[in-house]
């Protein structure tokens, strides 16, 4: 997927939250993500594919 893709789902976020409830999101989202890549990791999986 291209950055822009991404970029227009944080500016949604940007202008949708206060800044405390997106610094909350993105700290949810980085959770998620390193569970994600820690399971991943322990399945043998390649975080590239």
């Amino acid at each position: 997927m291209k950055l822009h893709y991404y970029e227009s789902i944080l500016n949604f976020y940007c202008d949708s939250l206060t800044e405390e409830e997106l610094l909350e999101k993105i700290h949810e989202w980085t959770l998620r993500y390193l569970w994600y890549r820690k399971k991943r990791e322990e399945e043998g999986g390649n975080m590239n594919e």
